[in-house]
């Protein structure tokens, strides 16, 4: 039998990588919450195919030790719910141009997904009320090999969600990232070329 830490090379490689950075943020932040998305949900399907003995190697939340880490785990296409009826937030399973719409209808309140990889907020008004729909940029490789040179509208970068104990008072910030160069509020430059 194949030893299991030979078993998948690359796999290992991503997990390192993704214990490496979890180590950094929780040196940052205190509560940290884990959404899965598409691309790690497949594992699921993973699991189903390779025999009984392997199946344990594709568990995510065991290989990022995210319960010792005492960091949850939200699974593909379910919600983070902040407040009531305040802000969710998904990885997203809905695309293309009623992409916001889908999410909105799907869980009405503000919200924050990020499936197409594309920074976009659209504003939807209900019974007087005006929320948000916003897809967040991703931090990802612009042109994967499964895209096979094809031009995206991806945006590098992240967004933050800024609450304060009144929930209709908040701030969302869309950040992208431009020749690998980050422009902070403030006017800072953070230059990843140069880390």
């Amino acid at each position: 039998m194949v030893p299991m830490s030979s078993f998948c090379p690359e796999f290992d490689k991503e997990i390192e990588w993704g214990n490496k950075i979890l180590d950094e943020l929780q040196k940052i932040f205190k509560h940290i919450v884990y959404l899965e998305g598409n691309h790690e949900a497949r594992l699921d399907n993973v699991r189903k195919v390779v025999p009984i003995s392997y199946r344990g190697y594709f568990r995510l939340e065991e290989k990022l030790h995210l319960s010792k880490r005492m960091i949850p785990f939200i699974r593909y296409n379910n919600w983070l719910d902040i407040g009531i009826n305040f802000f969710s937030i998904t990885h997203g399973m809905y695309h293309g141009a009623t992409a916001h719409k889908r999410h909105y209808l799907a869980c009405p309140n503000n919200i924050f997904f990020s499936h197409i990889h594309s920074c976009h907020e659209v504003p939807l008004q209900t019974r007087g009320v005006t929320k948000r729909a916003t897809s967040t940029p991703c931090l990802c490789d612009m042109n994967p090999d499964y895209m096979r040179e094809i031009e995206t509208n991806w945006d590098n970068g992240f967004s933050t969600l800024t609450v304060t104990s009144d929930q209709n008072i908040y701030s969302t910030n869309n950040l992208i990232i431009r020749d690998g160069k980050l422009v902070l509020i403030d006017g800072r430059i953070i230059d990843g070329n140069k880390l």
